[in-house]
Parts: C-alpha cells; sequence; structure tokens
C-alpha cells in the first residue's frame, strides 16, 4: 500500500506463506479483520519502544 516503504524501512513486516498472504478466505489482502490485527500488532511492536505520536507521523494513522 501507499506505507509500504517506510513500513519496510521500519520494520513493519511479517513472513506468510503464499495463503496466508494473498490467497484464501485468511489471507490478509483478502480479509480486513486479518489486516487490522497485523496493522496493530505492527503499532504494537513500534509502541514498545517509540510513542504513539512518532508512530502516526510515519504512519499517518493509528490502528489501536
Amino acid at each position: 500500500g501507499p506505507n509500504r516503504i517506510v513500513s519496510e524501512e521500519l520494520g513493519f513486516w511479517c513472513r506468510l506463506c503464499v495463503p496466508h498472504h494473498r490467497e484464501g478466505p485468511s489471507a490478509a489482502h483478502q480479509n480486513a479483520e486479518i489486516m487490522r490485527y497485523l496493522q496493530q500488532q505492527a503499532q504494537r511492536e513500534f509502541e514498545k519502544t517509540h510513542s504513539r505520536e512518532e508512530f502516526v507521523a510515519h504512519i499517518g494513522r493509528n490502528y489501536l
């Protein structure tokens, strides 16, 4: 998406197999709930060492 480069630079990625990445009902690109869960997890991890304001400054929104 629009924040892909920033997300990669900040380490907001995880390895997913093809069925959980792009195909099937539980794939991150097919299931809004799964995508939101992953976004929230990334924000939680970021906020262990940074502020919420910093997260929003980088990503442009708060997922929590």
